[in-house]
Order: structure tokens, then C-alpha cells, then sequence
């Protein structure tokens, strides 16, 4: 699935407005949106699994995403769950993409707000 849109993404930089639309949040688009999307897309990347690394992180970790994110999967928000050392908070946004921040700006602010505020209170105690 993930890989489905990626590549849709790329006729859409090429052919469409993606292209003018991300050149509001990068510099460079045409760089940022290639070092992405060309990675993901090269036939060795489909073997490359971050499952391993999870393992090590020893640190809380909030996880925001959208529930319909065209290039994640709930399954990601899983392994972290199932894999991580370390405490995993998780907040799945409904009727919402890859881009939580920009499509849902409060809930996420405040998921944010909220998780830093419980890990003070921790250190502190």
C-alpha cells in the first residue's frame, strides 16, 4: 500500500502541483522530494527493515499518526509497541493522512503537550 502511493506521489511531482506545493516547506523541493522518494522506490529498499533497530531505543516514545496514512501502516505504531524497551505512547488520528501536524494542528499539539507535561511530572517525582 505504502509503496502504491509512494509511487503515485511521483507522477504527481512530475505531472501535477506536488512539486509547487512542497516548495512551501523545502528549499529545495525537486532535492527533497527525490532523496525520499527515489529511496523508497529502489528495488533493494524493498528488504530494508528498521524492526531491528526498535530493539535499542531507550527512551518514551510518543507516536502520532494518521489512520489513513497513504505511506505508513498501523503495523509500524505495532512493532514499536511490541519491539521497543522503552514506554510507547500512541495516538492514531481518525480521518487523517501522513501529516497529523498540518491535518489535525490541536489534537496533536495537545497530544504533545500532554506527553511532555506526564514526563516532567515523572522526573521530577
Amino acid at each position: 500500500m505504502g509503496l502504491t502511493a509512494i509511487a503515485s506521489a511521483k507522477t504527481t511531482f512530475e505531472d501535477g502541483d506536488l512539486k509547487a506545493r512542497l516548495a512551501k516547506y523545502h528549499r529545495d523541493a525537486e532535492n527533497a522530494f527525490r532523496g525520499w522518494n527515489d529511496a523508497w522506490l529502489h528495488p533493494d529498499f524493498r528488504e530494508w527493515n528498521v524492526e531491528e533497530v526498535i530493539d535499542y531505543i531507550r527512551v518514551p516514545v510518543l507516536a502520532i499518526q494518521g489512520r489513513q496514512d497513504q505511506y505508513g501502516s498501523l503495523a509500524q505504531i505495532e512493532a514499536l509497541e511490541n519491539r521497543c524497551y522503552a514506554p510507547v505512547d500512541r495516538v492514531i488520528l481518525d480521518e487523517c493522512g501522513h501529516a497529523p501536524f498540518l491535518e489535525h494542528p490541536l489534537p496533536v499539539l495537545s497530544a504533545i503537550t500532554e506527553y511532555c507535561r506526564r514526563l516532567e511530572r515523572i522526573e521530577s517525582a
